[in-house]
């Protein structure tokens, strides 16, 4: 607290201090006044209420603290005075220096203002001196450009003449077109007429001299812009001379056209390839190749300036393709090195040689790139934007130089239609028409996609190069245009091309024999269709890779829904539905002529392929029913995907699958009905023949044994039994059935009851299994037995011979049944048949044998 007392006057001290400097800080309202640390401090108050809260011991340990804090503060005070003393010292000596050049310096500025206002009363002085001179001299100058004017209008005619006369005509023009507007201005003046009358006169031969250097065919495209220029200058008839320009593009149009299609034509791979590379090296390869495409000839070879052009941009071509190939072999993924070897260098792709990429080649290297330098020499001499080199005539110009700028874009206008006419007249109605037509016959050839598609990119890089430079004249729209004309027919080609693939695949369906029942046989075929037609796609889905792919709507939309499902994909399903169930009439038609036409139906009915093949198709159309349609249709999606919009392409893929494959599978069923009925219609012929001779009906001899011809029955039943055990190899039959004798009714009335009582249905659809199959071959042969033996009048031996031979078909048809439902079908029908039989003999059952004398007999 004694010490707190003494710093009572250091701190009045410092506030009087810091009040004389003006670093005085006024106390603020707002500070605390017992912080310590606050302007606002205030130590009465501090004190005062520290001796309030506070006790003996903390106020000496406040004391403490604070003379810590203090003893600190000095020190920081102390050591922060030394270490700025030289930077005290530094800034002091620093500016008495400047006060001392600060008073120097005032002197000088002083004696240069009284220098600068002697000067400036000088030059006023001189002024007023020399302007009376000055205007004469202005006035003399002018005299003397006038003079020189009319000095060099005096001299026109002659330098005129003399500039024809050594053709220097861009001399002339530049003579004549200077002066021209002035003469035609004082051209009735009298001393004028005689000046301008004569340069006119020059004008006219200059002109005339000019438009004969136009019409020289050896005129190069370099001279000819430069003598447009100077027409255009001479004349104000810009679309005429911009005809003559198009005039002889089109005559060097018609000669590049015809020598591009002479290589085409006469085009030879080179042969030897690889020892002309041992022996000459690749510059010379390069060479003899160069001269294989281009052809030779005087005629052929470009001017100078045209070769050098030619030569730069195939160098930067091939540079172009270098760095491409650069940073592609970059990007790719590079397989780790052998420990064993050095990391291979990788090999250049090795180069394709066929005659539409000649073709391609010349066409870019020397028909469009003519063309390109024809157009470009068109826009520098009528296109050459709104300060255009052309002066017109002052005879027939319009006065006010906006009307000049008016009637100057409307010649332009002008002369912009006639050059895109002419571009899209040889390039879209001339060039696309005849590629087009290179591309319609190289399709039906069987050229590779992949060298048509190579051309196509080639020729549409290079019309695309010509395209910015006409692009009003839409040529990359027509090069799209041609190219989804071109997939569309490639497109045609394929199906026709899997049309064929189709019959040749199921060629395999017309053979004799059951090897194409198996099911290893059927999953084979169904590959090699499906195999058929994902090749075609993924052939057709590289157009999609290619740069013209990307420049048409169609390929993103029309080409993976109409083109790629609708034209080929479903074309193809109906086009082997449509194979598969062409069988159908025509085995139908085959029996019905072969049982009113031939004489030994016994021999001809039973026609085994015909069973045969629709148990092949039946077996063919359910396997690509279920292991074809969906497996292509993933193959379509991955290799044409849909656009994402309404219907995704998994929606609408799935719909198309559930409708393919119900509709073979309806094929398929058809086909085994149709196998079925056919199988049991021939059977049933069989043994109505059997029936109608009358030898066996008539017969008084007890039976020996079953009749020949059901023993020819037994056996084209059991050749059908065979087909359907390849057809169904897991089939169990049920070997040896129930007796039917005890539903056999032998008076007439229990018979009739039974007959409206048992209903079979024997046409029924046959579903894919074996049951079904045999159910609707066995029930319309029992049926017909059924009802052939009720228009006969039986012997007691014919009752008994056809007790034994309907006891044999009992013990036949056990191999062939394998349900309970069909076995009591069979046993059923069985029974009416004997029932019918015994009504139709005189002896009724009484005739019959035991049945332990049909077992002995059938044995």
């Amino acid at each position: 607290l004694a010490k707190m007392a003494d710093e009572a006057p250091k701190r009045r001290r410092r506030g009087l201090l810091k009040m004389y400097y003006g670093t005085e800080q006024h106390t603020s309202s707002n500070g605390d006044p017992l912080d310590i640390n606050s302007a606002s401090f205030q130590e009465a108050q501090y004190l005062g209420k520290l001796k309030a809260s506070s006790n003996l011991q903390s106020l000496i340990k406040r004391e403490d603290d604070l003379d810590r804090e203090i003893k600190g503060l000095d020190s920081d005070i102390q050591t922060l005075v030394y270490e700025n003393y030289n930077k005290f010292i530094s800034a002091t000596d620093t500016i008495r220096t400047m006060r001392q050049q600060v008073d120097s310096m005032d002197a000088t500025m002083a004696q240069l203002a009284q220098t600068m206002q002697a000067t400036q009363s000088l030059s006023a002085s001189i002024d007023k001196t020399l302007q009376p001179r000055r205007e004469r001299i202005t006035q003399l100058a002018g005299g003397h450009l006038m003079l020189k004017k009319l000095q060099f209008l005096f001299e026109l005619p002659a330098r005129l003449r003399q500039c024809l006369d050594m053709k220097m005509y861009e001399q002339a023009v530049r003579y004549y077109a200077k002066a021209k507007n002035v003469l035609w201005s004082y051209r009735e003046m009298e001393s004028f007429q005689g000046i301008y009358s004569e340069c006119s006169e020059i004008a006219q031969e200059l002109e005339a001299a000019l438009m004969a250097k136009v019409e020289d065919p050896k005129l190069s495209q370099r001279e000819l812009t430069e003598t447009m220029n100077l027409l255009l200058r001479l004349t104000d008839n810009g679309e005429a001379l911009a005809d003559k320009v198009l005039e002889r593009a089109r005559t060097q149009w018609q000669a590049d056209l015809g020598h591009v299609v002479e290589v085409y034509k006469t085009y030879e791979p080179p042969k030897e390839e690889s020892k002309q590379e041992t022996e000459q090296g690749p510059a010379e390869v390069e060479a003899v190749s160069a001269e294989a495409v281009e052809g030779t000839g005087e005629d052929q070879e470009p001017k100078p300036d045209e070769a050098a052009t030619q030569n730069a941009e195939t160098e930067q071509a091939e540079q172009t393709e270098q760095t491409e190939q650069t940073e592609a072999a970059r990007s790719s993924p590079t397989p780790s090195p052998t420990p064993m070897s050095q990391p291979a260098k990788p090999s250049p792709p090795a180069e394709v040689h066929h005659r539409l990429l000649a073709f391609a080649k010349v066409v870019a290297r020397r028909l469009l790139h003519n063309l390109a330098e024809w157009i470009i020499c068109f826009q520098d001499s009528f296109l050459g934007g709104e300060e255009s080199t052309t002066e017109a005539d002052p005879e027939s110009a319009p006065s006010s130089p906006t009307k000049r700028a008016e009637a100057r874009k409307q010649q332009q206008r002008a002369c912009k239609q006639k050059l895109i006419a002419f571009c899209q007249q040889v390039v879209q109605e001339e060039l696309l028409e005849h590629i087009t037509q290179l591309l319609n016959d190289e399709v039906q050839q069987g050229t590779p996609l992949t060298i048509l598609n190579r051309f196509l990119d080639q020729t549409i890089k290079a019309i695309s190069k010509l395209h910015r430079l006409v692009p009003a004249a839409e040529l990359d729209k027509h090069c799209a245009d041609m190219a989804v004309t071109f997939v569309k027919l490639v497109s045609r080609n394929k199906a026709k091309a899997l049309l064929t693939q189709i019959e040749t695949v199921l060629a395999v369906t017309t053979r004799d024999d059951s090897s194409g029942l198996e099911q290893a046989s059927l999953q084979s075929l169904c590959k090699t269709l499906l195999a058929a037609i994902v090749t075609e796609l993924d052939d057709l889905a590289s157009v999609c890779t290619t740069t013209y792919a990307q420049t048409h709507a169609f390929f993103a939309t029309q080409l993976p829904q109409r083109t790629v499902r609708v034209s080929i994909v479903r074309q193809y399903l109906y086009a082997v539905q449509t194979q598969l169930s062409s069988v159908l009439p025509r085995c139908h038609d085959g029996v019905v002529e072969a049982s009113v036409a031939t004489d030994k139906p016994a021999q001809t009915l039973v026609t085994k392929p015909s069973v045969l093949t629709l148990m092949k198709h039946a077996g063919i159309a359910f396997e690509l029913g279920e292991h074809l349609v969906a497996p292509l249709y993933e193959q379509v999606a991955r290799l044409f995907p849909l656009r994402q919009g309404k219907h995704d392409t998994s929606t609408l893929d799935d719909l198309t699958i559930k409708e393919q494959a119900a509709n073979y599978r309806h094929l398929g069923q058809q086909c085994l009905t149709t196998a079925a009925r056919t199988a049991g219609t021939q059977l049933s012929e069989l043994a109505l023949q059997h029936l109608r001779n009358t030898q066996w009906w008539t017969a008084t001899t007890d039976p020996k044994q079953v009749s020949s011809e059901f023993q020819v029955l037994f056996t084209k039943l059991e050749d059908i039994q065979t087909l359907a055990s390849v057809y169904w190899p897991n089939g169990r039959p049920k070997g040896q059935l129930s007796s039917f004798a005890r539903k056999v009714q032998t008076d007439v009335v229990s018979s009739v009851l039974k007959l409206f009582t048992d209903t079979i249905q024997v046409f029924t659809t046959v579903n894919n299994t074996l049951d079904s199959f045999s159910a609707a071959v066995l029930l319309p042969l029992l049926k017909a037995l059924a009802e052939g033996v009720r228009g006969l009048r039986l012997t007691t031996s014919a009752l008994q011979q056809l007790q034994v031979n309907l006891t044999g078909l009992h013990q036949a048809v056990g191999n062939f049944v394998y349900d309970d439902t069909t076995e009591n079908h069979v046993n059923t029908l069985l029974a009416q048949a004997m029932t019918n039989a015994i009504q139709r003999c005189l002896d009724g059952a009484q005739g019959l044998l035991t049945p332990e004398e049909v077992q002995d007999v059938v044995q």
